[in-house]
This record gives C-alpha cells, sequence and structure tokens, in this order.
C-alpha cells in the first residue's frame, strides 16, 4: 500500500479548510515509516512558499485502490505555545 500524507489550512471560524495542500507532497511506501501527526500535534512545513508551524485540528484516513491518503486538517497557533513547544 502507498501512503501519502496531504495537509490542509483551515481559517479560525471557518467551516471547510482550503483546497490547496501543502508545498511538497509527502508519498511513502514499500514500508516507510510514516510520521502522522495527532490531533492537537503542531506541524512545521513549507507553505505558500515559505515554513509555517501549525497546530493540528483533524486527521481523515481514505482507503482508494492501494492508497491510504491521510487529510490532516491545520489551523494557526500562536507564538507563545509554538515558544512553549519548541526551543530552536
Amino acid at each position: 500500500m502507498k501512503y501519502k500524507v496531504e495537509f490542509q489550512y483551515k481559517e479560525a471560524g471557518r467551516s471547510r479548510p482550503e483546497d490547496v495542500v501543502q508545498d511538497e507532497e509527502f508519498i511513502f511506501e514499500n514500508g516507510e515509516s510514516i510520521p502522522i501527526p495527532n490531533v492537537g500535534d503542531s506541524v512545521s512545513y513549507r507553505y505558500n512558499e515559505k515554513i509555517s508551524v501549525f497546530k493540528v485540528e483533524s486527521r481523515h484516513f481514505s482507503y482508494l485502490s492501494g492508497w491510504c491518503v491521510v487529510n490532516v486538517v491545520v489551523t494557526d497557533i500562536s507564538s507563545e505555545e509554538v515558544q512553549a513547544r519548541l526551543n530552536e
């Protein structure tokens, strides 16, 4: 089975996430480890050509024709919360 992880941003107060996903594809196959963040986790990835930090709001798994596509909905995270989680 092949796995694809797609992050979709959802602005606070919106009912749906945006249709676009992260800038780089995340595809895993052949028994590779699959790091899927859980609800409440913070994640960093390239979005709109810059590295951004978000908080995971929900996850949805779709199993289709030998693929598992994981849609991870993320939202904004305060800079205070990021600072409390990271010491970079």
